[in-house]
């Protein structure tokens, strides 16, 4: 059997099953062998009626205590039987499947398997599969693949035909040699796949993805190098020019920039300017300060008199991107226009944003026409692009400073009309919109409040949040955030503010916050915090944790950190117990 042969070859696939392949993607035998489970169901070891509980998905074994009732509502036919043991019962209902009183046998012993729930005060499992012990015992602990699946398309079937293709496929040649394996500790590639869609064990599973996960990472890498080599001598067609305004904007962000993005940005800039196409991939963690980069690069190519445009998988995502890149517009008195384009974007509203577009001396007529690799340039077959040469005027400073003071003037006018900002304008952060730093000025009657007692008092009647600054995740936080500086630091559990009612203002007021939790997070906070700690003027810190051990990492990891900063800051901790009491301080 062959990679590329169609899977219309394979027994027990038609026309209809083809077409439902195609919409998964699938279409040739290497196709279904790439088309990997999304997870796995794994048949575990049956509990007894004493041990269900509602909301698990389980096997039980039991016997039928009660006759098994067959019951006509109409439209459908019920069977239901019980399962008692201990003073607990499990009702067993099956919709539509008359055949089953027939079946079971009262008094007989069986595994049910299936998702428990609770309705009206009694447990009952719906439509659970059924097993002898002996056919159970075939199945336990074997892990199933659960495949993506499109209407009309089962998990079974995909499963049969992936199974069909295995069996019968003849076994590839390894192109890795054995050194490279061994080293690395990966597997056999005809091994990999089989056990990628039928795992003997959640080991070999774990083994399996590990190679595969090599092969794509590998193709990647060579793809990418492959078309590095193919572009590197392509000469640069369009004439970019370093401008003061990116150095200027850079100068006046309200953080410094990373010495990892500042060698980026010098490399970005370096390939814009070149002679040479560039071919650059930025990556990096959430909240690394990717986004900013992209923003300077944008605002490198508009003040070359080009268009740019940020594309991003979701709408949410577009709409925060948008909203930063017109604040730090706005902030920095660019004078350039930022749109969005969305699919969920009205007709009317849509032509306007295209007008915009096209005012800008680019007009978008067809999605599909445009491969946005720039292979129609410089001869766009909808015409979409202009290139226009036209004699640009002198650069007039005073003009430019006078359009400056005009624009402060009409602003100030607006605010002493009162259509001006409420607030003030939070500092833009660049990087990804949820780990974007940010202060909040509490002002107002509980931050003067002329006590403790009496600003909780105040903040329980207006309802009003004691946070500080943003992000409050350990792993957002940036280390050389302004707001460190002079703070009292919080460093609480995830869960610790569901637990205590008063959080905000028992342990929140007048500090900066921080939460995590290492079991989830599954990191070591300590070399973060002690980066925090050793580099801010820290002035006390307040480790709130639960009862719970998992806890302990985050206490851990905190005293470790204050004991690796070098500095004497005084510091306690408060352990919540789970009912919200405070057990010690």
């Amino acid at each position: 059997m062959e990679k590329q042969e169609s899977i219309r070859n394979l027994k027990g696939i038609g026309e209809k099953t083809e077409k439902l392949f195609h919409i998964l993607g699938i279409d040739t035998i290497q196709d279904l062998l790439d088309y990997y489970p999304r997870e796995y169901e794994q048949y575990r070891i049956p509990v007894s009626v004493s041990m269900v509980r509602a909301g698990e998905k389980i096997a039980v074994l039991g016997k039928i205590t009660q006759s098994i009732s067959l019951r006509n509502t109409g439209r459908l036919t019920l069977v239901t039987a019980t399962l008692k043991e201990a003073g607990r019962e499990l009702q067993l209902t099956w919709y539509n499947m008359a055949f089953l009183k027939k079946t079971l046998v009262f008094g007989g012993t069986y595994i049910f398997r299936g998702v428990v729930s609770e309705k009206k005060n009694r447990l009952v499992m719906e439509q659970p599969e059924i097993f002898t012990k002996e056919q159970y015992q075939t199945m336990q602990n074997r892990l199933l693949p659960i495949y993506s699946l499109t209407k009309g398309m089962t998990n079974k079937m995909i499963a049969k035909m992936v199974r069909q293709v295995l069996e019968e496929k003849e076994i590839e040649q390894e192109y890795l040699s054995e050194k490279i394996r061994t080293s690395c500790q990966l597997a056999e590639y005809n091994y990999a796949v089989q056990e990628i869609h039928f795992p003997k064990n959640r080991e070999n599973m774990i083994l399996a993805r590990k190679r595969l996960v090599f092969d794509e990472f590998l193709i990647f890498l060579l793809s990418v190098r492959q078309m590095k080599e193919t572009v590197k001598n392509e000469k640069n067609l369009f004439g970019i020019k370093p401008v003061s305004e990116t150095e200027a904007l850079i100068q006046s962000l309200p953080y410094s920039l990373t010495n990892a993005q500042k060698k980026v940005w010098q490399e970005i800039q370096k390939d814009m300017t070149g002679e040479k196409l560039m071919a650059r991939l930025v990556q990096g963690d959430v909240g690394s300060g990717k986004t900013i980069l992209a923003f300077l690069a944008m605002l490198l190519s508009a003040q070359n008199g080009y268009q740019a445009a940020l594309m991003v998988p979701t709408e949410v995502l577009a709409v925060q991107h948008f909203e930063s890149l017109k604040q730090l517009l706005e902030e920095h008195q660019l004078d350039f226009e930022a749109v969005l384009l969305t699919g969920s974007i009205k007709a009317k509203e849509r032509r306007e944003i295209y007008q915009k577009i096209e005012n800008g001396k680019a007009k978008l007529m067809r999605d599909d026409y445009c491969d946005g690799l720039g292979d129609c340039l410089p001869n766009c077959p909808v015409d979409a692009i202009h290139f226009v040469e036209r004699e640009a005027a002198a650069y007039d400073a005073e003009a430019v400073k006078q359009n400056m003071l005009k624009k402060q003037q009409e602003e100030a006018a607006k605010q002493n009309a009162g259509e001006g900002p409420k607030a003030p304008v939070k500092p833009f952060a660049g990087g990804c919109p949820g780990s974007r730093m940010r202060m909040m000025n509490r002002g107002g009657s509980t931050q003067n409040a002329e006590s403790e007692e009496e600003g909780r008092e105040t903040a329980k009647s207006v309802n009003k949040s004691m946070l500080s600054q943003w992000p409050v995740q350990i792993k957002l936080a940036p280390v050389n955030a302004p707001y460190f500086d002079g703070a009292k630091l919080l460093i609480a559990a995830d869960c610790s503010a569901y637990a205590y009612g008063d959080f905000h203002n028992r342990f929140m007021k007048g500090h900066v916050t921080l939460i995590g939790c290492p079991k989830l997070d599954n990191v070591d906070y300590s070399e973060k915090l002690t980066e925090i700690i050793k580099n801010n003027n820290i002035k006390s810190v307040t480790i709130v944790r639960m009862e719970v051990p998992c806890c302990g990492g985050l206490e851990m990891a905190a005293k470790k950190a204050l004991r690796e900063s070098g500095k004497f800051i005084p510091w306690q901790v408060v352990t919540l117990s789970l009912d919200g009491q405070i057990i010690d301080e």
